[in-house]
């Protein structure tokens, strides 16, 4: 247990390897002003009218060394049609800089590679309040501004240290691919709470849903519960229409909390800097597989053409369907992960208790005298897939049925004809997909990179942080 100047001194040092060093801010600051300057030419060549300005955690000082995102925004009037921002993006990023690539989540931004930076350009409109927003990423310089006037210099090294924790217990990042705490929203916990200590310790005991309204812009807290349904509801000070955790996943927000009780129980560097993971190999990899003594399979879908954030959506998506496809002909799922290459493959990577199931099953019905018992003893009594019954079981009806279903193999292949995977509900796209293949057994030991690190982390799954919170009770 560390004493509290013990912490302080962790802390301090901790902070010390999260600044960024001066020569880091120097080279940084180059590149961004370099960029707003061939930002200004282009517009001004093109004649357009557009404001640039610089948003992100490097105008803040909060971003964290060898992780540098460098965002410019390119505000128009409102009354610049929308559908053009696409085309003039494309127009501006090409008289600036020659060469970019065009990316989409909700909205088209450009990224272009300037001294070794990536830097996003991301048109939007000039708004001065909430209620004139025209798109979802308007509110971004309302967000600058309003943190520009609060961080201080030592607010900000304690928001690099609550980055830093998220980020090392794998919850730091709010794309689909993570659902974890966005880097505004870390910055809004640490002006809450005041440090990261503090954030830390009211976070451990953080009960569902949690609600953090910094300008008090909700009425009530019954209010902020009829309008949001998370298990962290924070209020955007510069909008209460939005709960900036709104990403924040069940999973990610209890991760959280059981890493902060485990931070205060056991404090510790490897929090923000985790120790180097076991690398997945072919040896490795079967043994695990042996021990399980499961059934796991790997549905690849490729040739897709979707940006990243895309392709996590329907990686995801996938996941929750083949799950629930699965359970619906008796296979009870133990774990169904979708993930991505993020370039052109999804994957959907089952494990199963078993991957056959008896050739029967007794189905329960109603209660005797309740409703629909005389229905379902109608419809089962001369079914051909019926074996035995109906009988009384207890004080209901029951049936002992032929199941149609016994293979997982066979039923998964199923999901690359058309008609089953609509049916399923898979992403249209995945139906579509040029190329669809399912790898079980030996077929998981050759596998890509991405998809290695996808079945290595169902083989090694385990939370860095789960060992200090044991060794706090002495084990």
């Amino acid at each position: 247990m560390w004493r509290s100047g013990g912490l302080g001194s962790l802390l301090e040092h901790i902070a010390q390897e999260l600044t960024p060093s001066e020569g880091q801010k120097r080279d940084a600051m180059q590149a961004l002003s370099s960029a707003i300057s061939r930002l200004q030419k282009a517009i001004l060549r093109l004649g357009l009218k557009a404001e640039v300005a610089p948003v992100g955690s490097i105008t803040r000082n909060t971003w964290l060394p060898g992780k540098t995102d460098l965002d410019i925004f390119l505000l128009f009037q409102k009354s610049f049609p929308e559908e053009e921002f696409k085309r003039t993006i494309v127009r501006i990023a090409e008289e600036a800089f020659g060469r970019y690539t065009l990316k989409y989540s909700a909205h088209p931004y450009a990224r272009v590679l300037q001294a070794g930076y990536e830097i996003d350009i991301v048109p939007a409109y000039r708004v001065s309040s909430a209620g004139e927003l025209k798109t979802p990423v308007d509110r971004s310089p309302l967000h600058a501004s309003f943190l520009e006037e609060r961080l201080t210099p030592e607010l900000a090294s304690e928001v690099r240290l609550l980055k830093a924790f998220t980020r090392g217990i794998g919850a730091y990042g709010a794309e689909v691919k993570v659902g974890g705490l966005s880097g505004y929203l870390c910055e809004l916990l640490i002006l809450h709470y005041g440090s990261f200590v503090s954030a830390i310790q009211t976070a451990a005991n953080w009960r569902e849903p949690a609600l953090i309204d910094i300008m008090g812009t909700i009425p009530s807290p019954s209010e902020a519960l009829r309008l949001f349904s998370s298990p962290l509801i924070v209020v955007d000070p510069v909008d209460r229409r939005r709960n900036v955790a709104s990403a924040l996943s069940k999973t990610q927000f209890y991760r959280f909390k059981a890493a902060c009780k485990a931070f205060m129980a056991n404090p510790s560097e490897d929090f923000f800097f985790p120790p180097e993971q076991e690398r997945p190999n072919r040896t490795a990899i079967k043994e695990a597989i042996d021990r399980r003594k499961t059934y796991i399979a790997l549905i690849v879908f490729s040739g897709l053409t979707e940006p990243p954030d895309t392709l996590w959506t329907q990686a995801k998506s996938a996941a929750r369907k083949v799950k629930r496809a699965l359970s619906d002909v008796g296979f009870e799922a133990l774990f169904c992960i979708g993930a991505t290459d993020e370039e052109s493959s999804v994957g959907v990577l089952v494990e199963l208790d078993r991957r056959r199931l008896s050739s029967i099953e007794v189905r329960v019905g109603p209660r005797v005298d309740g409703p629909g018992d005389v229905e379902f003893v109608t419809k089962h009594i001369f079914a051909e897939d019926t074996v035995a019954g109906p009988f009384v079981l207890e004080d209901r009806w029951a049936t002992v049925k032929e199941r149609r279903i016994t293979d997982a193999r066979r039923y998964i292949e199923g999901f690359f004809d058309q008609k089953q995977a609509i049916g399923i509900g898979l992403p249209r796209k995945l139906v579509e997909a040029p190329e669809k293949v399912i790898l079980d057994d030996k077929g998981l030991l050759d596998l890509p990179d991405w998809a290695k690190e996808l079945v290595w982390s169902l083989l090694r799954k385990v939370d860095s942080f789960a060992g200090h919170l044991a060794r706090s009770k002495g084990v």
